[in-house]
């Protein structure tokens, strides 16, 4: 009997010491400039945070660890640009990539071997990086604020095959492909909101073949589309979204043909393809042609007939639209789709439009080069200063596109 009870405090002082001694604290690592931002990432563990001090970075770095937290000191004191670099192949050229992928076989494309968690980046620069600022793939819950992603080749912040994401208070600016994008993604499940995005060399926030999420009073303009929701031929469907209170104006910005797609420009918002969008409470100003574009309009749902792909069961409702050419909404009137109190002036075909003179001659009234300035100096001085192809697709980005989120 004394040895059993012996045994039961032994285990009961054993149970006292983990409860009073808690989880182990998570460490903060400071870098500063000149030091490897990799080397620290590789020390931390889960929980932990890389703390970058003001100044600039020259380096890609790749994070494989859950829950780390990648922190600058602000994104007009903290500066990642392309230079030395020890990431996988996968995740050459660009600035920050969260993925674990295999590579070795190459006849085949990568396959995720761990799904990276809670991964949080903020609070810093991103630019000119060959192809994304900040890359996710085959990850999960991962968050970013206050990052400001500027002349990246490819995307500014993009995440693939991805669930959970979470994109706020960033700018996204002259990239030559999309500011923010999120893809390939069956359970995206992701919020994109107060961001502004504009002066990219394609959209200025794309959803492609990714479901479930909210895009949500964000600015997109002077780009060639503001906001795209797209549908291919891929398996990944592209439906369930809601885009709410967006401003998508002024994306007058001439996007070339290219491989990938035709020319365009002069798009607010765009359904081509998808399903079961809701647009709702948005404003589309101004989108007016600078090149050529087989259509433009400051709110279009259009169907793919090519790959047999309709656009159907979207709502557009409660939105504003003025100024835009030739059209102020437009539907090629393919598959079941409503128009419901949608304040604008022109619309293909008559009749979508609930105030002004609703017609579809281009007859667009005044300019309406409305981009929400006050908005967008609030977001810029926030992130430059807190004391003060349509889309054409890289290589690199067109093998990730095709890269299925499997886990060994």
């Amino acid at each position: 009997m004394r040895v059993k009870m012996t045994l039961v405090a032994a285990a009961l002082a054993g149970l006292m010491t983990m409860l009073l001694s808690g989880p182990a604290a998570a460490d903060v690592i400071k870098v500063s400039p000149g030091q490897s931002i990799q080397a620290a990432i590789n020390k931390a563990d889960e929980g932990d945070t890389v703390k970058l001090a003001p100044g600039t970075y020259s380096e890609s770095v790749q994070i494989k660890t859950d829950g780390i937290t990648l922190k600058g000191s602000g994104s007009d004191e903290t500066t990642i640009q392309p230079g030395t670099s020890s990431v996988d192949p996968f995740c050459a050229g660009s600035g920050i990539c969260v993925a674990d992928v295999d590579v070795s076989n190459p006849n085949a494309p990568p396959t995720v071997r761990n799904v990276i968690s809670d991964v949080r980046v903020k609070d810093l620069k991103v630019t000119g990086f060959e192809f994304t600022g900040v890359l996710f793939f085959g990850t999960s819950d991962q968050r970013v604020n206050d990052v400001l992603a500027e002349d990246n080749q490819g995307y500014g912040i993009a995440a693939f095959n991805t669930s959970g994401g979470q994109y706020w208070d960033n700018v996204t600016r002259h990239n030559h492909e999309a500011g923010i994008y999120v893809g390939d993604s069956p359970h995206a499940d992701a919020v994109v909101r107060d961001n502004v995005s504009y002066g990219n060399l394609g959209n200025g926030i794309f959803i492609r073949d990714a479901s479930h999420g909210t895009v949500e009073d964000n600015q997109a303009f002077d780009n060639c589309i503001g906001i795209l929701f797209l549908e291919t031929p891929e398996p990944t469907q592209n439906h369930d979204w809601v885009a709410s209170g967006n401003s998508a104006n002024h994306n007058n910005a001439a996007c070339p043909a290219s491989e990938d797609g035709p020319a365009i420009s002069g798009l607010g918002i765009v359904i081509f393809g998808a399903s079961s969008e809701t647009i709702v409470d948005n404003a589309a100003n101004g989108n007016q042609p600078s090149g050529d574009t087989p259509a433009s309009a400051g709110i279009a749902v259009l169907s793919d007939p090519a790959n047999g792909i309709t656009a159907t069961d979207n709502t557009i409702k409660k939105n504003s639209a003025f100024g835009n050419t030739p059209v102020d909404l437009f539907w090629d009137q393919q598959g079941n789709n409503t128009f419901k109190a949608n304040r604008c002036k022109t619309s293909n075909p008559d009749g979508l439009c609930v105030s002004g003179h609703d017609h579809g001659n281009g007859d667009h009234g005044d300019n309406g080069d409305n981009r929400d300035n006050g908005g967008k100096h609030h977001k810029h001085h926030k992130h430059h200063g807190k004391h003060h192809k349509h889309h054409k697709h890289h290589k690199h980005h067109k093998q990730h596109k095709h890269h299925k989120h499997q886990k060994d």
